[in-house]
């Protein structure tokens, strides 16, 4: 559904798979992966609670079988942020500053 499981938890963290556009929701067009919070606020998956995201995926939808590991760095350097396929929100300046750090993907 719209809240892919996530929406609406409180003081969460959520690292979206994304394969459908929900325009409403100030989606991304592309399948993309996404990084999402409001902090201790109910969570959302729309684009006012996006922290990164990224189109430089695999093709997800693709019927086969994905592996992803997660990373948690409780830092952020200029090699991450760098990188052409890092998108921030404005967020993110409000999750660096509370002492969130950077999820590897």
């Amino acid at each position: 559904g719209a809240h892919m499981g996530y929406g609406g938890i409180d003081n969460s963290l959520a690292i979206e798979f994304d394969t459908w556009f929900n325009a409403e929701q100030g989606d991304i067009y592309q399948n993309h992966l996404a990084v999402h919070t409001m902090g201790t606020e109910q969570n959302s998956p729309g684009a006012q609670a996006r922290l990164a995201s990224s189109t430089d995926i695999p093709d997800i939808p693709d019927g086969n079988r994905h592996t992803v590991r997660v990373r948690y760095q409780p830092w952020m350097d200029a090699e991450t942020v760098s990188d052409p396929s890092y998108k921030a929100s404005p967020y993110s300046a409000q999750w660096l500053h509370g002492g969130g750090g950077v999820l590897i993907i």
